[in-house]
């Protein structure tokens, strides 16, 4: 947790550098680009959400790098679409953005939605497992199914409208549960509760 927390970062110059203009509301997906994680319904719900201050970041690489630029530019939005490849530093790129688009088909138990929740990031999310498990009870994540164009574009211009208003602490509380000092705290439970009870041995775990 505290890597994504503890992140001193000048927003505006590092935007700026990146050539995204003053104001701009900022989308971010994080995945391979590939079919799974699905990049291609945030660039279309872009089109028809038609913002011209929305911009969307894409940090990853993979075998659709090309048919992802390509649509880009056949939907008009070569400039408002960014492909950054894959990074180094994405606690800082979690700083950066307004709203994490996460659309995938499928997910075990996504890293990259977990890092998104520690930074207080409100999420706009595939309703699948993994995803639902850890974006339940939250105000600021919105869970929809992985096909629907329409419901993204809705959740995304949701927050486009609210974002002024997001609070980064209450998805931070959220996945709070999963950090290494909870997880730890539990697992000495389970230890204690084990080795302390005469029936089981610790050999047999």
């Amino acid at each position: 947790m505290d890597r994504f927390r503890e992140i001193e970062l000048d927003r505006d110059q590092k935007r700026k550098e990146l050539g995204i203009p003053e104001g701009a509301f900022l989308v971010l997906s994080v995945g391979e680009l590939n079919k799974n994680k699905n990049h291609e319904l945030i660039i279309k719900a872009l089109f028809h959400i038609n913002k011209p201050d929305i911009y969307y970041l894409i940090c990853g690489e993979g075998n659709l790098g090309d048919y992802l630029n390509d649509l880009t530019k056949e939907l008009g939005l070569q400039d408002k679409v960014i492909f950054l490849g894959f990074q180094s530093n994405m606690p800082e790129i979690y700083k950066l953005v307004d709203l994490f688009a996460f659309p995938s088909k499928r997910e075990g138990l996504p890293v990259s939605l977990m890092e998104a929740m520690a930074s207080g990031l409100p999420v706009v999310c595939s309703n699948i497992r993994g995803n639902v498990d850890l974006a339940e009870n939250s105000d600021n994540i919105c869970i929809v199914s992985s096909n629907d164009l329409k419901g993204f574009s809705r959740s995304i211009e949701f927050f486009y409208n609210q974002y002024k208003l997001k609070n980064r602490a209450n998805v931070e509380y959220q996945i709070s549960k999963y950090s290494l000092e909870n997880v730890l705290s539990e697992l000495r439970i389970i230890y204690d509760e084990i080795t302390n009870t005469p029936d089981k041995k610790v050999d047999k775990i």
